[in-house]
């Protein structure tokens, strides 16, 4: 993790540099076989950071089937991305991408998608994102689940916590009683990765759960 970029921009960036690191064909596998492209999502401006977020990587997974994340593509995905908008989104769009007297004269993927984010999700949508990752404590979920709950919201704020950061927001996040074992075992934020924190936790609330002989208590494989 680093602390430049949000997580959707990581996801536009890394999708767009795995595009430009393969060889680009003319056209698509499926335009050559001559099957007639699908209907791309689309988004509306619904002011809804999930969901924004699940449009973006539904957007590029299209455009990857297709072929048209690569450099080669970077006006056929503002045309199809100006397709993939309605309502408020495609007022946003016409303004300030397609208008002769826009201000910003060169858009790209990254910055259309990036536009939208800023001018559509409220502030107080992302500060309870902030919120929810400062005061997310495990309870009554298992290593796993809070682990994944955090990298969530982790992943919808404006900056991405640093590794170390996010790695002591973990061990406080656990149960005390599991937080002092791994502590114990000499793993800790400072000197340890985040895959050996959760995978020691994991193993530490497995064997609580099996000798605390509650039939609730639910068992999961790191590895899985």
């Amino acid at each position: 993790m680093t602390s430049e970029y949000s997580g959707i921009q990581q996801m536009v960036r890394q999708a767009l540099q795995n595009a430009s690191l393969e060889d680009e064909p003319e056209n698509s596998f499926l335009a050559k076989a001559g099957v007639k492209m699908g209907t791309p999502p689309t988004y509306s401006g619904d002011r809804n950071l999930e969901k924004f977020e699940n449009w973006v990587a539904s957007l590029l997974r299209f455009m990857s089937m297709y072929n048209l994340l690569g450099p080669r593509a970077s006006k056929i995905q503002l045309q199809l991305l100006g397709q993939c908008l309605t309502d408020e989104a495609q007022e946003w769009f016409y303004r300030q991408v397609e208008r002769f007297d826009r201000e910003v004269k060169h858009w790209d993927l990254e910055s259309v998608l990036m536009g939208f984010q800023k001018w559509f999700m409220p502030t107080l949508s992302l500060n309870k994102v902030v919120v929810g990752y400062d005061h997310l404590m495990q309870g009554s979920m298992n290593v796993q689940q809070l682990h994944q709950q955090l990298t969530k919201l982790a992943k919808q704020m404006v900056e991405l916590p640093d590794a170390y950061s996010y790695q002591r927001r973990f061990m406080n996040a656990l149960k005390p009683s599991i937080r002092e074992e791994v502590l114990g075992k000499g793993f800790t934020a400072e000197f340890s990765k985040i895959d050996e924190l959760v995978e020691q936790a994991v193993i530490i609330d497995n064997a609580k759960c099996y000798t605390s002989g509650y039939n609730t208590c639910s068992t999961i494989n790191y590895s899985q």
